[in-house]
């Protein structure tokens, strides 16, 4: 009778022989990192400090005194400078004499004002004295106008042909007696009686009186003469109407005497 065949188990596994020598090894590295690093701890240095009195250090030496200060020397007094005291003094001078001759010049242009002014003021009143004459000789024509109720005398007509009568004029009458009456000097009460005179009359074109010629007496030879100085002292004379250069006017006595 044969043995029956005993059989061999195969051998473990080559891995898992390898996993358990590595496992085993690293707890062994382990445990010996561990422990070193235990032993190597750190330990606290104690610091010790010698000590021993300080020494004693002597004082530091005294400076040495300042050098004396030397006297000094008295400044000498400055030198004037002539030449730049004239040259100042020419300068003030000649400011003022510039100050001066401004001053005459506007001396001279406030005169120039003042009689430009002065001149202005003399040509307003001959203006206004002049606009005076005007207004009295309108209102001498008013109130020779204004006599027209008052005249008592008309003009005479004369005969000659080369005369021409305005008698039927109040307003050349009126006139006539405003411009006679002022020059006629004579005392009316030597003349009896209001008898008029009648008188030939030239007018010349400027309005003065050429010839005047007594036609008529009323019966006072030096009254007559008075009336005829007071036609030629009336210049203008009144202008008669239609223009005539000859004419005849009649003057009584109380037409002198108003």
């Amino acid at each position: 009778m044969t043995a029956p065949t005993r059989r061999v188990p195969p051998p473990p596994g080559g891995w898992q022989s390898w996993s358990l020598s590595l496992a085993a090894h690293g707890a062994l590295i382990a445990a010996l990192f561990f422990s070193v690093r235990w032993q190597s701890a750190h330990v606290e240095a104690i610091e010790a400090e010698l000590w021993s009195p300080a020494p004693q250090l002597a004082a530091p030496p005294a400076p040495p005194p300042p050098p004396p200060v030397a006297a000094q020397a008295p400044r000498p007094e400055p030198k004037i400078d002539e030449a730049a005291v004239q040259a100042e003094i020419a300068l003030r001078k000649a400011r003022e004499l510039e100050e001066r001759k401004r001053s005459e010049r506007e001396r001279l242009e406030r005169e120039r004002r003042d009689r430009e002014t002065a001149q202005k003021l003399e040509r307003e009143k001959q203006a206004k004295a002049k606009a005076d004459a005007a207004a009295a000789e309108q209102r001498q024509l008013d109130n020779m106008r204004r006599l027209q109720a008052q005249a008592t005398q008309h003009l005479g007509a004369g005969s000659s042909n080369a005369t021409s009568s305005p008698r039927g004029d109040p307003t050349f009458n009126a006139k006539v007696v405003a411009c006679v009456r002022p020059n006629v000097s004579f005392p009316i009460g030597l003349v009896r009686g209001n008898a008029p005179s009648e008188f030939l009359v030239e007018r010349l074109p400027d309005g003065s009186i050429g010839k005047v010629t007594v036609r008529r007496s009323g019966g006072n030879t030096a009254f007559d003469e008075a009336v005829v100085r007071g036609i030629r002292a009336c210049n203008p004379f009144p202008q008669p109407p239609g223009g005539a250069r000859e004419f005849t006017i009649s003057y009584r006595p109380e037409d002198a005497g108003g």
